[in-house]
């Protein structure tokens, strides 16, 4: 982003701040602009351009539980889509293994890069049965589809919000949390 960022200052890119695309302007099947709400005067603006480019972040939101930010809402790919524009890498999702359940806030890499384990429902560390060599510390896709792939054979441990595992960093003791954590 910030490079994006810097580079865009940097070519003289103008900026339409605090304001949601609310569709897309085609001409010829190509996109010519967008217009936008600015969320502080309450209007809609029309902002044509030679080149659109589109980064309106994620779309974790739509999924149930997730540590992207509440604004990852997906409505720009909508947008794209209902405009009829192609659009590629949808499966370019990235998914942070470790989160606070059922907020979704991001709990750090480090607790299972420091040694933490998952445990399942009935407390059994289930990633050596799936990833022997790597364990929790394989990487965050494989860490993701082995805990949905528990879950999904029915180890979670239950709650009122769903099912859910455990990242268990006690053996680290507290002196460690509280420092490095």
């Amino acid at each position: 982003m910030d490079s994006v960022w810097g580079e865009t200052l940097r070519g003289g890119v103008s900026f339409v701040n605090q304001s949601v695309a609310t569709e897309l302007l085609l001409k010829n099947g190509r996109c010519v602009g967008a217009v936008l709400f600015r969320e502080r005067t309450g209007e809609f603006v029309a902002v044509c351009a030679k080149a659109t480019v589109f980064a309106s972040g994620g779309n974790g939101q739509v999924f149930r539980v997730t540590t992207n930010c509440r604004q990852n809402t997906g409505d720009g790919l909508a947008l794209v889509l209902q405009a009829g524009l192609p659009v590629m890498d949808l499966e370019a999702v990235q998914f942070h293994p470790t989160g606070i359940f059922p907020s979704g806030i991001l709990v750090t890499e480090g607790c299972r890069g420091d040694g933490g384990l998952l445990l399942d429902g009935n407390q059994h560390r289930f990633m050596p049965d799936y990833e022997p060599e790597k364990k929790e510390l394989a990487s965050r896709d494989v860490v993701s589809r082995r805990m949905e792939q528990h879950l999904a054979a029915g180890h979670g441990a239950r709650s009122r919000f769903g099912d859910h595992l455990w990242l268990d960093i006690r053996l680290l003791g507290r002196e460690h949390i509280e420092r490095k954590l």
